[in-house]
């Protein structure tokens, strides 16, 4: 029955492309039919079927859903193929192409909204975090180093407090606004900070440049938070550490509907995850209550040394 279901499922033309969009992305129900031009009903109506079919995996997230194509039993094995045959159909090609356009929108949206409110940034900060001061908690759990990278550094009242435990900061942000900024706060520190433009899953930072790395508040404007701390580790040294500070799982919408969060928070398991998958030891972690009746957690993880292979 399970190889009925899967082929029942599969026998729609809309349902083909919709799986296809999933196949490598993570997909809310509204931006399946943006990508389309379905209606939502019809698309919701399809999702159903997939994911009785078992082709389908979904995670609840507040009042949104996402779906993305599961990767388990029968399905897992005979998908590639599928897929492969279907890429070159002209509905298919046309598909990626408007799904390539619409993450490119969504990510400029991303960046306007930072470029937007980057004079107010500090304000914005302060809503969310309310009367607790993490910046501080980061820099008290910071070791001394030579060079520490801010990823997401923002308007920069991070980074020039890092100066305290380390000779350079590195600075990273995605929105030139916020790194005008930044350069307004950071006047007179030249060669102490060093301001780049890049986004998190790209840094524009060399394989082992920092000693340290900080992540604080970010990943959860972001599509994709796993490449992100590939990244922070790629450019860690072996031996140096990583803190994150992120809002624990929530289900505030005023966060996405209001201040442009894409994920409202993360669970320790989903975190720890994700610096597993990096080569990352997670060391400690530490929930602080914030503000709109959130809470903060910070995480300290080491990168593992690479094991020198015996000589034969």
């Amino acid at each position: 029955m399970e190889t009925v279901n899967i082929f029942k499922a599969l026998s729609d033309e809309s349902r083909l492309r919709i799986l296809s969009l999933l196949r490598n992305n993570e997909l809310s129900v509204n931006e399946i039919a943006a990508v389309l031009g379905m209606g939502q009903s019809r698309i919701s109506r399809h999702l159903k079927i997939l994911a009785d079919a078992g082709l389908l995996a979904y995670r609840k997230e507040g009042l949104w859903v996402f779906y993305m194509m599961g990767n388990e039993g029968l399905w897992c094995d005979i998908c590639g193929p599928v897929f492969d045959r279907l890429a070159s159909g002209d509905a298919f090609k046309n598909d990626a192409m408007n799904l390539q356009n619409y993450l490119a929108e969504r990510t400029e949206r991303g960046r306007e909204y930072f470029n937007s409110v980057a004079p107010e940034w500090k304000s914005i900060r302060s809503s969310m975090l309310g009367d607790f001061d993490l910046n501080s908690e980061i820099c008290a759990l910071m070791p001394e180093s030579g060079i520490i990278a801010d990823l997401g550094c923002g308007s920069g009242e991070l980074a020039v407090r890092l100066l305290v435990k380390a000779d350079r900061v590195i600075g990273v942000d995605r929105s030139p606004a916020m790194l005008t900024e930044a350069r307004r706060l950071l006047e007179g520190k030249n060669g102490m900070i060093d301001l780049r433009l890049g986004e998190l899953d790209h840094l524009p930072v060399r394989d082992g440049e920092a000693d340290s790395v900080v992540i604080s508040m970010v990943l959860h404007y972001l599509d994709e938070q796993q490449q992100a701390v590939d990244e922070a580790s790629r450019i860690l040294k072996p031996g140096g550490v990583l803190v994150l500070a992120e809002l624990d799982s929530h289900n505030n919408e005023k966060m996405r509907s209001v201040y442009g969060h894409r994920r409202l928070g993360f669970s320790k398991e989903t975190v720890s995850g994700w610096m597993k998958g990096a080569g990352l030891v997670l060391k400690c972690n530490k929930k602080f209550k914030a503000g709109e009746g959130l809470n903060t957690v910070i995480y300290m993880a080491v990168k593992v040394p690479l094991t020198p292979r015996p000589c034969e």
